[in-house]
């Protein structure tokens, strides 16, 4: 036992340094690993910000075509009903591409709708829609089909406005959760 704690002793200037060496060592390698997962979180993060940003900005982009195609089909059957209106008394049938082109623009912001995350745009998307049907098929008097056209138009130049915004805002370094 003696021979023991002597090597002990005679070993612990050495040995002592080595073991502080190692508890070090394990210490630092904690503090990394825990640095690297906060590392690897802020980045799982910033990738699901910038998706979700492209995500908007592609929603954004197709609402914009497709209430293109939907005021421009809205204009078009309205002229007709117009000059229906002016001469027979009635509206126009549409021919059956206008009615098409109206109706999928006109599905296709509905889908559309339900994946932004400005209220905004969606309240002036639902106006537009609503001024377009009355536009076309549900107006009591010409008059009133025209005040709805006029009332679609600018809501239509409200909404492109509003989605310029937004898409100026995604570009900026917003943070969107």
């Amino acid at each position: 036992m003696q021979h023991l704690w002597s090597f002990t002793k005679e070993a612990m200037p050495f040995v002592g340094p080595f073991v502080s060496g190692l508890v070090a060592a394990f210490i630092i390698h904690l503090l990394t690993r825990a640095r690297d997962r906060e590392a690897r979180k802020a980045e799982r993060e910033s990738l699901v910000i910038e998706r979700r940003k492209e995500f908007q900005r592609e929603t954004l982009l197709a609402v914009q075509d497709q209430a293109q195609k939907m005021i421009s089909a809205t204009g078009c059957g309205h002229r007709l009903d117009v000059i229906a209106l002016n001469e027979s008394g009635k509206t126009a049938a549409w021919p059956n591409d206008l009615t098409d082109a109206f109706s999928s623009a006109r599905d296709q912001v509905k889908i559309l709708a339900v994946r932004l995350r400005s209220k905004s745009v969606r309240q002036h998307l639902s106006t537009l829609q609503e001024n377009c049907v009355l536009a076309t098929h549900d107006f009591p008097t010409l008059e009133n089909s025209k005040i709805a056209m006029r009332v679609a138009n600018e809501t239509f130049r409200l909404l492109n406005d509003q989605i310029g915004q937004e898409l100026a805002a995604l570009d900026t370094f917003e943070q969107i959760k």
